[in-house]
């Protein structure tokens, strides 16, 4: 697959709800890690980036109700 087929972008840290996505037909992109802990707190969370070949993808049919941790990047 080239990144040009790519249509939207999803970023989320639920490991489960990534999973569920890439079984859809989503492709995993990347996977990083961002802390988001307080200072002198660290707390490092991995996050997956997913992409969708297809310009009708909506990733807000896999949350009820959505996250306020995911965003949906349109690339269109």
């Amino acid at each position: 697959m080239e990144l040009d087929q790519i249509k939207g972008v999803f970023e989320t840290s639920d490991f489960a709800l990534a999973d569920k996505m890439i079984r859809d037909g989503w492709v995993l992109l990347s996977v990083f890690k961002r802390d988001n802990g307080y200072p002198g707190e660290p707390y490092e969370k991995a996050y997956y980036c997913l992409g969708a070949t297809s310009t009708d993808a909506d990733p807000s049919k896999y949350e009820n109700p959505p996250s306020p941790y995911a965003k949906f990047f349109d690339r269109t």
